[in-house]
């Protein structure tokens, strides 16, 4: 379990950087909406859909929920679990959540309840830098698959380090099961990739879609790399 005096929200130029023991869990730049991270890459998703339902499996700091409600105010529906109320705590410095549908569990067993209830799912839960054991098994795929509408997509944050490469052939080996697989990244700065499970959106149409997106440049030319995993 995570130390909770660990969690630290640092200033770094006009951002904000929330680390636990040395590990960067979030960014936030008020000045800004885009961070030049990761966490940038889930949002060009959410244009494709109209009005989207999201639900994310792990809050950290909350950059993924700061990003999308600046740029889509409350039209979506996002829902977000997150085990670790420390987390709500440091994410609540920088974020209104009063009005937020923020559930405290384990995103596991909340999804898996789930059917036909989401056009995206984000996955970014990690605990010591490692992704649960949980959420590489059939059974969360199964789950997910479960839980997304026809066209639904599930989107996961997945560090290379060492960990991760031991287990990705095990989670492609069960994502496969049930979706067509796609990634983003990484790059030579930043070892996290993004994972796109998709039921039915060919990778063809996504990239046509973000073709015609108004975006950042740098955030464009990376999406526009989505790739065959």
């Amino acid at each position: 379990m995570h130390n909770q005096d660990k969690w630290k929200w640092k200033k770094f130029l006009s951002k904000n950087v929330l680390e636990y023991d040395g590990t960067v869990y979030s960014i936030i730049d008020r000045k800004k909406v885009f961070v030049h991270g990761y966490w940038d890459l889930f949002i060009p998703f959410f244009y494709l859909f109209q009005n989207p339902n999201v639900l994310m499996i792990g809050l950290g700091g909350g950059t993924v929920l700061y990003e999308a409600r600046k740029i889509f105010k409350n039209e979506i529906k996002i829902e977000t679990v997150e085990i670790n109320e420390k987390c709500v705590e440091m994410a609540s410095k920088f974020i209104d959540l009063k009005n937020e549908k923020i559930i405290i569990g384990d995103g596991y067993d909340y999804v898996i309840k789930k059917s036909n209830s989401y056009d995206i799912i984000i996955l970014d839960a990690y605990q010591e830098r490692m992704i649960p054991e949980k959420f590489i098994s059939e059974d969360f795929f199964l789950g997910s698959y479960n839980a997304l509408k026809n066209d639904g997509l599930l989107l996961i944050n997945y560090a290379l380090n060492a960990y991760g490469l031991l287990k990705i052939g095990a989670l492609k080996n069960y994502a496969d099961e049930y979706f067509d697989l796609y990634s983003i990244g990484p790059t030579i700065i930043e070892n996290n990739m993004i994972i796109v499970c998709s039921k039915n959106l060919e990778i063809d149409d996504i990239r046509k879609k973000f073709s015609t997106l108004k975006l950042p440049f740098f955030l464009k030319r990376r999406i526009l790399k989505i790739k065959k995993f």
